[in-house]
């Protein structure tokens, strides 16, 4: 798979909150590329393969809808705890 690191370079200027953390190889596959993606304004980060993939915004939606229903069966749902 061919990646352009220079898009990701591109990207991380657009904003001077935004990182990009690259690492290349590891103990047992020296080929393994990790890229993550990260806004400081936001506070949320991405694992991508292409900068095509980022979407920082959807990302932090997800999160906190995720931790939104967390709350929500914890305060709301399902024990007679909750009601009393």
């Amino acid at each position: 798979m061919e990646v352009n690191l220079n898009d990701f370079l591109d990207w991380q200027r657009e904003k001077s909150s935004r990182l990009v953390r690259i690492e290349i190889g590891d103990a047992g596959d020296p080929k393994k590329l990790k890229i993550w993606c990260y806004d400081f304004k936001l506070g949320i980060g991405q694992r991508v393969w292409d900068v095509s993939d980022i979407d920082l915004e959807a990302e932090k939606e997800k999160v906190e809808r995720e931790r939104y229903e967390v709350l929500k069966r914890k305060f709301e749902g399902g024990g007679s705890d909750a009601q009393r």
